[in-house]
């Protein structure tokens, strides 16, 4: 991650059981740009300790999103021996997302007053309480594992960790039943509200903000939920 980078550079870290005093010891940044590759002199090895060579940040940076190989290399002059790592990859960019799933297969059909799987908490309207079943057969083709009913009026998901992206597939038992989501924004004070049609739903959420919480405005009578995906 570039913003992870230290102000004195990336260090290359050069040891091997063999090493001993004496032995030379070079270092290679190698970049598809030029500009971005470095070949390091070798250092002498004077107390069969590890040596480190040093990727100035700046160097590092203009890498940034091609790929890069580091390696060293050790000689002995007395008997000729010449040595050379695999090349290790090493990309410099930000982290890919990771997305996360859960389609509440772990559960046993039932009534549950609320539901906390790790990340999150499903909580229902005071006085109801969350049905699990089994994903109908005519929805097998379309969804996997388990769905959550909501019964009348609210349902809330509080994300532990805050998400910056969040979709959902949502299912209603009638041709009347609808569904309104706020999206409450973790730090601010503030929410934004979004229309919800049965079929897969992905939450609007502002670039570059997250999401601590998600309400279900359910009117009149009952939606299902699965297939939840996200990511931080």
């Amino acid at each position: 991650d570039p913003e992870g980078i230290p102000a004195e550079g990336v260090k290359i870290t050069a040891a091997f059981p063999e090493q001993l005093e004496g032995y030379w010891v070079g270092a290679q940044w190698v970049c598809t740009d030029e500009a971005a590759s470095l070949d390091f002199p070798a250092q002498k090895v004077t107390n069969a300790q590890a040596l480190e060579f040093v990727v100035p940040k700046a160097v590092a940076l203009r890498g940034e999103g091609a790929p890069i190989n580091a390696q060293y290399k050790v000689a002995r002059v007395e008997h000729g021996l010449e040595q050379a790592s695999g090349p290790t990859p090493v990309y410099v960019g930000s982290p890919a997302p990771q997305t996360f799933t859960e389609d509440f297969s772990s559960l046993e059909p039932g009534s549950y007053p609320s539901i906390e799987l790790g990340p999150f908490l499903i909580t229902p309207w005071t006085g109801t309480q969350l049905t699990v079943i089994q994903s109908p057969t005519s929805q097998s083709s379309i969804t996997q594992g388990k769905m959550i009913k909501f019964s009348n009026r609210w349902g809330l998901i509080t994300f532990l960790k805050p998400v910056k992206k969040l979709s959902f597939y949502t299912n209603t038992s009638d041709n009347f039943s609808t569904t309104g989501l706020r999206v409450y924004y973790k730090d601010f004070p503030r929410f934004d509200t979004q229309g919800c049609v049965p079929g897969y739903v992905s939450v609007a959420i502002r670039p570059g903000e997250t999401i601590d919480r998600l309400e279900l405005d359910i009117m009149p009578n009952e939606i299902y939920l699965t297939n939840l995906s996200w990511e931080y």
